[in-house]
């Protein structure tokens, strides 16, 4: 294949241009993992891992080979507490029971409980008063 000036041009597939592409390793996906699921930013991350060169990759680098890590992580790592804080309720273990009744159970926005006011006599005034319900053993 000849270019424009009539020299013979090499294959396109054999030339060896630019600097080598860029590999992730399993202990680099692994350190991504987690400083994402621990909610860093992607601009610190990318100074936690090197490239071919020994210098930080990139923010497109790190999109480009770490999508799946940047999109996945935060929600594994949260899976798997949230797996073990269940078991810890089905076990029966007073702390993840009163958390998870402190937490969960009475948000309103779930639809959950809320206190009815009900009449306290105060300095002999009778007054309606919401009362909080908690779980006193687990302070």
């Amino acid at each position: 294949m000849k270019n424009n000036k009539g020299k013979e041009n090499k294959e396109p597939s054999k030339r060896k241009v630019g600097r080598p592409p860029f590999v992730p390793t399993d202990e680099d996906r692994a350190v991504v993992k987690l400083l994402v699921a621990c909610g860093m930013s992607q601009d610190r991350v990318c100074l936690r891992i090197m490239g071919n060169d020994g210098k930080p990759i990139c923010e497109a680098t790190l999109k480009r080979h770490f999508a799946r890590e940047l999109l996945l992580a935060k929600v594994e790592v949260e899976t798997i507490v949230l797996t073990q804080f269940m078991a810890a309720i089905m076990r029966g273990e007073r702390w993840a029971i009163c958390k998870y009744m402190d937490q969960q159970m009475w948000r309103p926005e779930d639809g959950g409980w809320s206190a009815r006011p009900y009449e306290v006599a105060v300095g002999g005034l009778s007054r309606r008063v919401p009362v909080a319900v908690t779980c006193l053993r687990c302070r």
